[in-house]
């Protein structure tokens, strides 16, 4: 069982500030249809990590960005550099593509729902800021995980002394100068996330926007950092017609006394001194920061001593902090640094930790309480035997395993040149007490044989020959998985391709037998045949509610887009018409959230759409 599972059943009764997550069915033609099981060229999408309840435990989120300390991270190439935590996907240059689809697959793994993404304002944009712009979402739509993942924003308020001089000429922040601080807040900062970052992939705690920012230094701090914070909020409500969650920084808070929770929703004390992160309560939220580890270097890669300094533990000091914000009832957990190398505080997959995936499981572990699907890629792997031992390509990595790179569209990397008796191994992965359908993405010219090892139990598996190009196909169905289990892979036949193992599952569907609309004691969505595609019923639990649903094909690629509002509670319905008259397996997913606060609620159905 889940430890930190086991840790919710003791903390009731339930707060009621953080969204409900109701996984539902569909009807159609007043028949009720689960997924079906898709067959030899099609694999189940990835679907998002689902919590039993986010009323008993934090939201998570790490930041990251591009560029997160040095210009294409020169530090890491560096012949002194034994002692950084290296990263396993190799070059750590985030110029690539390569760099955008690996942290966006790292993300999946985790089963992270929701990253804050750190940016520095400037009169011009700059590189980090043009480089995330120009692969972020690209990157998500090749993972075929849009929507997944949520964005916040992380501003590093450190760089507005640079951004401040370049408007006034001035070295120091004067916050008295509310003019230039309003100008750079709103117009160089949180308007230019904003408007980039698609809506539909805002980080949002009880329904608003997630903004969040680290100390900015200056004079003149009170009376004035307040009156930029509700300029701020306005506009954005103007603008945007949702109101911002802001989390600043403790500083603001202490020297400027007028900030109250008109102007801030919360505030936080960062992490220091050898701990793993802090906790602060204020205006009845509770804001965690936390890193798993913390070692700075020198440019040459050097150690440095810094007071911040603590050692990881073999991972302990983060699980340890993950069970304090239960205990203590926090909101939300932000983690410091996803890619910070430069200052070991990085939770990346490394060949430094105890195996290279360590960090992402233990973060899965306390942000995944059902387990709707997990993928496991070939080359990221946290062990194997390569009977030739050799890696000619340096592909992905500089370990000896054989890699090689996808085509287009979706690219991505996969394990080749295997011989009898190699083997592929995942260590430790959770799963949520279920039942599992289990596949495989691979590619042979001829056919050949596999064993897979999981939960104990080992499978001898058959597969045809997929004349060299690369295909899926279900390999286990209905296997029952709980906890941790080591999956392993290994080749019976030499010449085998395997790109990933796919798990899905399939006994947490509750089907909604609908013979009328949605009700107000049940949140969910009806489906309807349509000429060409769907009548799509849904009951909204609020006045005055955004709605936003999304429909994705087998194979997660979305496909429509719907954004509308609501006034005033009840059942609506939309018309949905599928592309070319397409009949097949479709998911719904959708969210209604109220504009008012108060929260949302989050229906998602696993179930088929035929479009006639």
């Amino acid at each position: 069982m889940n430890r930190y599972l086991a840790k919710m059943t003791k903390l009731l009764p339930f707060r009621l500030k953080s969204p409900m997550i109701i996984v539902v069915g569909i009807l159609l033609n007043g028949v009720s249809f689960l997924a079906s099981a898709q067959t030899f060229d099609s694999i189940p999408a990835l679907r998002p990590t689902v919590p039993l309840s986010n009323t008993t435990r934090p939201t998570y989120a790490p930041i990251w960005s591009p560029l997160y300390e040095l210009s294409g991270n020169s530090l890491f190439s560096s012949s002194q550099s034994q002692y950084v935590e290296t990263s396993l996907y190799e070059p750590y240059n985030d110029f690539t593509r390569g760099w955008w689809d690996n942290i966006v697959e790292e993300f999946t793994y985790a089963g992270m729902s929701n990253t804050m993404v750190l940016t520095r304002a400037g009169v011009t944009e700059n590189r980090q800021w043009d480089t995330l712009k120009t692969n972020l979402i690209p990157a998500i739509k090749r993972a075929g995980v849009y929507g997944n993942i949520k964005f916040g924003q992380f501003e590093d308020c450190g760089a507005w002394a640079g951004c401040y001089k370049s408007i006034t000429g001035n070295s120091t922040i004067d916050w008295s100068d509310t003019t230039t601080m309003i100008k750079i807040f709103w117009d160089y900062c949180v308007k230019r996330f904003h408007d980039f970052m698609p809506a539909d992939l805002w980080f949002r705690y009880n329904g608003r926007p997630v903004w969040m920012g680290w100390g900015s230094g200056g004079i003149n701090y009170s009376g004035n950092v307040s009156k930029v914070l509700r300029v701020v909020k306005a506009r954005f409500k103007a603008q945007y017609n949702e109101d911002l969650f802001m989390i600043i920084d403790q500083a603001w808070k202490k020297n400027d006394p007028t900030i109250t929770g008109a102007e801030a929703d919360a505030y936080d004390s960062w992490f220091c001194c050898g701990n793993a992160g802090t906790f602060t309560a204020w205006n009845n939220y509770t804001i965690g920061v936390c890193v798993p580890g913390f070692q700075d270097y020198n440019s040459d890669g050097t150690l440095l001593a810094y007071g911040a300094d603590f050692d990881r533990d073999h991972g302990n000091k983060l699980r340890q902090y993950f069970d304090s914000s239960i205990t203590r009832k926090a909101n939300i957990v932000i983690e410091e640094g996803y890619v910070d190398m430069r200052e070991g505080a990085g939770i990346y997959r490394s060949p430094k930790w105890d195996y290279p995936s360590q960090y992402l499981e233990i973060v899965r572990e306390f942000v995944d309480q059902t387990t709707t699907s997990r993928r496991f890629q070939a080359e990221a792997c946290d062990s194997f035997y390569n009977k030739t031992s050799t890696n000619t390509s340096v592909i992905y990595s500089s370990r000896k395993l054989d890699v090689g790179t996808l085509p287009a569209p979706n690219y991505g990397w996969y394990v080749g040149g295997t011989d009898v008796g190699d083997w592929l191994l995942w260590k430790a992965p959770l799963f949520a007490s279920g039942t599992y359908d289990v596949y495989i993405r691979y590619a042979s010219s001829t056919a050949g044989n596999l064993t897979l090892l999981m939960g104990g139990k080992t499978d001898n598996i058959s597969l045809p020959s997929t004349s060299g190009a690369f295909q899926g196909k279900k390999i286990i169905s209905s296997r029952s998985l709980s906890g941790n289990n080591d999956i392993k892979l290994s080749f019976q036949t030499a010449g085998m391709q395997v790109d990933f193992l796919h798990f899905d599952r399939i006994d947490n569907v509750s089907v909604i037998n609908h013979s009328t609309a949605p009700s107000p004691s049940i949140s969910g969505v009806k489906i309807l045949t349509a000429l060409q595609g769907a009548r799509i019923e849904y009951f909204t639990p609020f006045d005055n509610c955004n709605i936003e649903m999304n429909i994705f094909t087998s194979n997660g690629r979305i496909i429509w887009n719907y954004h509308s509002t609501q006034s005033v509670k009840g059942v609506h319905s939309i018309d949905w018409a599928a592309a070319n008259n397409a009949q097949g397996a479709y998911v719904v997913q959708m969210t209604i959230r109220n504009k008012s606060g108060g929260g949302s609620v989050a229906s998602t159905s696993r179930c088929v759409i035929f479009s006639r």
